[in-house]
């Protein structure tokens, strides 16, 4: 479990959860008050900044149910970029949430063994985002509506760092 209420300052993120893992900090990714939906967010100016948290069995989701959920502003007009992944998305190995062009989003795995999302709004406003597997579905919601569903039985385990706001 990764819980970051963003509720520190600067460059230091908290991790709420009772795992209490350590997240790392690279490029000038910051917390800011400046946009946000829920007291803070993550300032991502697109030019090499992430944060990384080291590989750990929470996130080794194998063949159960887990749930990743995020709200996301995307600037208008960007075109691609990662959102939070566990593998490298130019191998096709591991899993990643990202957008593969302005208006569409995805959450992919291995080769697109997994491909579920869609349509997603180029308005420079706030967005939830979930991905949900129960019972070997795959649900990808936005804003609360499902956009897309997929029964695949895969396992998603892998030795990556688990990393938020960067293209895999």
């Amino acid at each position: 479990v990764l819980l970051l209420h963003i509720d520190g300052d600067g460059q230091n993120f908290i991790d709420s959860s009772t795992s209490n893992h350590t997240v790392s900090v690279f490029g000038d990714a910051t917390q800011t008050s400046s946009e946000f939906v829920f007291g803070k967010s993550v300032y991502f100016d697109g030019a090499g900044d992430y944060l990384r948290v080291a590989n750990h069995v929470d996130w080794d989701f194998g063949y159960e149910d887990f749930t990743i959920d995020l709200w996301v502003m995307k600037p208008i007009g960007i075109a691609q970029g990662g959102l939070i992944h566990k593998g490298d998305y130019h191998t096709s190995a591991g899993w990643w949430i990202y957008w593969g062009s302005a208006t569409v989003i995805s959450f992919g795995y291995q080769g697109w063994a997994v491909d579920v999302g869609g349509s997603y709004p180029d308005d420079g406003m706030w967005h939830h985002i979930a991905v949900v597997r129960n019972a070997g579905t795959f649900f990808f919601f936005l804003d609360g509506i499902l956009l897309s569903s997929q029964n695949v039985s895969v396992s998603l385990n892998n030795s990556f760092n688990l990393v938020i706001g960067a293209y895999g």
